[in-house]
């Protein structure tokens, strides 16, 4: 609305609606009032001229914070995730990301049996 102002339209708002008039007094558009009291402008037609990247399954790994590689493919398959295609279908059986293995790894447990001598007195 401020960059509006500075180019001289006016806006008026009542009756659930935003109306737009430009600095010659014509009417440019109209916005309506939502159910929650906000002004949202509703576009008509289809959006031209979507960047979209093509990424291969493991980089959308990566940048998903290392989701399974199935869940990727749903997300980009369903259309959950907008702008972006991948680049070839993985194979679910042989995808390896050491980073998700990494972070999946275990310690082995403490021994139930002590080893050695026990000690006489505290270490200083």
């Amino acid at each position: 609305m401020g960059q509006l102002d500075e180019a001289g339209f006016f806006a008026t708002f009542g009756g659930g609606e935003c109306i737009i008039i430009d600095p010659d007094g014509n009417q440019i558009g109209t916005i309506p009032k939502t159910s929650k009291c906000l002004y949202k402008v509703v576009h008509e037609g289809e959006v031209i001229a979507v960047a979209e990247e093509i990424l291969t399954p493991e980089q959308f790994h990566h940048r998903m914070g290392h989701v399974s590689i199935k869940t990727t493919c749903k997300l980009v398959n369903g259309k959950h995730v907008q702008g972006i295609r991948l680049d070839g279908t993985p194979d679910h059986d042989k995808f390896f990301c050491e980073s998700c293995v990494y972070a999946k790894a275990t310690q082995k447990p403490p021994p139930k049996k002590r080893q050695g001598d026990r000690a006489k007195e505290a270490a200083r």
